[in-house]
């Protein structure tokens, strides 16, 4: 027994589909427009995981990168530091060395007095360098 289908019935399922077709059609063009794999993550839970944990991989080697920049300058700034602050020792111990072995530097001599304001200058200068900020600190 043959069964009867309405033209209403034919009309709204062709409709249905028609829409269901240019959704489909529309859910794409939005992909293909914005260039992604999906728009929501709803729309491909796993693969929206995945976006998310390769992000975060990426924001993690972004910000070891930086740390190792930062590392890396803050050796050399303090490198370059400790090699200026070792040869103004090394003048400082050489003046004073000088001042107390030659009898030329007579305490309270005018020879003497520089003396040991050249090395209060080195010793001041060393303290700058102690008191010295890489990147604001």
């Amino acid at each position: 027994m043959p069964l009867r289908v309405s033209h209403q019935a034919l009309f709204d399922r062709t409709a249905f589909q028609i829409m269901q077709g240019y959704d489909r059609y529309t859910s794409q063009q939005g992909l293909v427009a914005s260039g992604k794999a999906f728009l929501q993550a709803s729309d491909n839970p796993t693969e929206a995981v995945q976006a998310l944990q390769g992000r975060q991989m990426i924001n993690v080697n972004e910000q070891y990168q930086k740390s190792l920049t930062l590392a890396n300058g803050w050796v050399t700034y303090t490198d370059q530091n400790l090699d200026t602050v070792i040869k103004g020792l090394q003048d400082a111990r050489q003046k004073v060395v000088q001042v107390s072995n030659d009898v030329t530097f007579a305490p309270g001599s005018q020879q003497r007095e520089a003396s040991a304001k050249a090395i209060n200058a080195i010793l001041e200068e060393m303290l700058g360098y102690a008191n010295a900020q890489y990147e604001g600190r």
